[in-house]
Order: structure tokens, then C-alpha cells, then sequence
């Protein structure tokens, strides 16, 4: 049995931008035009968590929406975001003071590490550090508001240095730039701030899409959230500045597509009247193991489908949508 050294530092991955450009197309097209799976899931239909995941009597946009969205945005560090975010509308209602960073900043750790596993929370100790130290920060830095993030601000890479202290510890823990690339699409959803230069949230979603479709190609080990993430996020926001594409729409898109679960889609019948992507599938995709254990895509480790299947994002949830129009049978099953 050979063991490969975990070195991401020695590999290197390059983006194909013309096609990076024919997919983004394609698919924030079928998107703008609620096509596909788009036309059940959609921002503009509410589906997005961020839209139905607000606690009861808190306005949008307010400073304590803002709160909510903040430390629920930093607990959706590998974690599944609808999840995330039922859990924190059950936290908010049962703890609201947690989400007011003079307080939680004082906090015990382990009473912050009970209240995140009672309402099922899968990382509570992780969580739990993250959310007192942000809460720390926040009300330092920032006066409490996590607004004052973004505001006078040109660009995500700004941002990311105003959060780095000495000896480079982050003064808000978790925050990297795709964190705050997703902060800031909240925020600019609610018309809080512009849309800032090289925002956009690569998540695993957005990775595994990219690594499918032959955007990216790679070899050896490879960091997910600092290599991989960061030369996607620049060469998507490039593309859609270039394409004229609101990244907002962008991110959804790829959201929509990949968050419902890209799975087996070989197997279902009709696959390509969900997703606008069926036809560009390259039949190869790397394996989440080693990025669900290390954060970190293997680019040798490639799991080759049957010839002439294909194997691509489909949104587990788009089945639905299928069986609704008499259709989305799984051969085999």
C-alpha cells in the first residue's frame, strides 16, 4: 500500500477559462431564465436559505439580521447550509443573546459547545471557538456590526487584510475570503453593500463542478480552501466581470445546482431535463474523501463512470421536480 504525502504546496492546478466561459454561460443562462431545475429552485422563489431562514419578529436588514446572518454564516464551514441555518433559527429563538457579540465574546466555551449541540449543530466544539472569538472581534473592531466589515471597502482582498492581526491569527475566526465573499453576497442581496471586487463563495459545490467539467484540471494534492478555492474565485469573478454576469446570479446558479447533491445522476432517467449541465459531463470526477477528512482535492484519484454514461451535479432534490412532470425514474431501482 502506498501512502501519497499530503504536500498541496507542490501541486498545481491550471484553469481553462474558454471553457470555464461556455459553461457559466450555459448555466447562469438556464438560471436567469428559471429553466431546469430553476424553476422550482430559484432566489427569486424564496428557496434559498438565507430567504426562508430568518427568526421570527427580526426585520431583513436590520443589526440584528445582520448578527444572525454573521454567525450563522461562519457555522457553514463544512456543513450543509439549509441545516445550518434551521438549526440557528431554533438557537436564535431559544439563546438570542448568543448572537450579541458582547455577550457571547465573555462566554464559557463549553456552555457555547452544549448550546450548539442541543439544536444538533455536527461540529459544536469547532463552532463553538469560532463563534466566541468572532464575537470578541466583532465587538473590537467593528463596533458590534458586522457591516463595518465591508463598509469603505473596494474589494474581498481589502476586507481579508483588515481581519489579519500579528503573527497572522485572523481577528474573526473562519473568515476567509470565501466566507466573507459570503457574507457580502448576503449583505448585498439586502442592498447593505455594493458588490465588491472578487467576490465570489467557492465552496465545495462550486470545486467539484469545476474539477467535473474540466474548468480546472490538476495533479497531486491539492489545498481545497487556500489553492484550489482562491484561483477559482478570482478566475469566476473575472469571468463574470468580463461576461457582464452579476456574481450574485453566479453563485446561485452554481449554489442551486451542486448544494442539492451531486450524486448517481447517471442513474436517473431524464437527468437532462433538470440539469442544464447534463450534456458537458467529461465522465470523470475527483473524489470528496480526502477533501470531506483534509480539505483537500486528490486530482490522481479519479473515478472513472461506465463509457458512455454520464456523471454530472444533479441536485438530489431536482428529483422531485421531475417526478412532478411524470418523469425522474432511477434504472435500477
Amino acid at each position: 500500500m502506498v501512502t501519497k504525502a499530503l504536500r498541496p504546496e507542490k501541486a498545481a492546478v491550471t484553469v481553462h477559462h474558454d471553457r470555464l466561459h461556455e459553461v457559466l454561460r450555459q448555466l447562469v443562462d438556464a438560471y436567469l431564465s428559471k429553466k431546469y431545475l430553476y424553476t422550482e429552485f430559484h432566489a427569486h422563489n424564496g428557496s434559498a436559505p438565507q430567504h426562508w431562514g430568518i427568526p421570527r419578529g427580526v426585520v431583513a436588514g436590520s443589526l440584528e439580521h445582520r448578527l444572525f446572518l454573521f454567525f450563522t454564516t461562519v457555522l457553514t464551514i463544512r456543513s450543509e447550509s439549509d441545516a445550518v441555518f434551521r438549526q440557528m433559527v431554533r438557537l436564535y429563538k431559544e439563546q438570542p443573546v448568543l448572537f450579541d457579540p458582547q455577550v457571547a465574546g465573555v462566554m464559557e466555551l463549553s456552555e457555547v459547545q452544549a448550546l450548539l449541540k442541543d439544536v444538533g449543530y455536527i461540529h459544536p466544539n469547532q463552532g463553538a471557538s469560532r463563534w466566541i472569538v468572532c464575537a470578541g472581534g466583532l465587538g473590537r473592531r467593528f463596533g458590534g456590526d458586522p457591516l463595518n466589515i465591508f463598509l469603505g471597502r473596494k474589494s474581498i482582498d481589502e476586507v481579508y487584510r483588515s481581519i489579519q492581526m500579528k503573527g497572522g491569527k485572523k481577528l474573526l475566526s473562519g473568515f476567509g475570503p470565501k466566507l466573507l465573499s459570503l457574507l457580502a453576497l448576503f449583505y448585498e442581496e439586502l442592498e447593505l453593500v455594493p458588490c465588491l471586487e472578487g467576490v465570489f463563495p467557492v465552496d465545495l459545490h462550486v470545486q467539484r463542478i469545476c474539477i467535473t467539467l474540466g474548468i480546472v484540471t490538476g495533479s497531486g494534492i491539492v489545498d481545497a480552501a487556500y489553492t484550489l478555492a482562491e484561483v477559482l474565485r478570482t478566475a469566476l469573478w473575472e469571468a463574470c466581470r468580463d461576461m457582464g454576469i452579476n456574481p450574485f446570479d453566479a453563485a446561485h446558479a452554481f449554489w442551486f445546482l451542486g448544494s442539492k447533491g451531486c450524486w448517481q445522476c447517471h442513474r436517473v432517467s431524464g437527468i437532462e431535463q433538470v440539469c442544464p449541465l447534463a450534456s458537458e459531463c467529461s465522465g470523470n470526477h475527483a473524489s470528496t474523501a480526502l477533501y470531506h477528512r483534509k480539505g483537500r482535492w486528490d486530482f490522481d484519484d479519479q473515478r472513472r463512470r461506465p463509457k458512455g454514461v454520464q456523471q454530472g451535479a444533479l441536485p438530489g432534490l431536482a428529483l422531485e421536480v421531475l417526478k412532478r412532470r411524470g418523469g425522474g425514474s432511477r434504472n435500477g431501482v
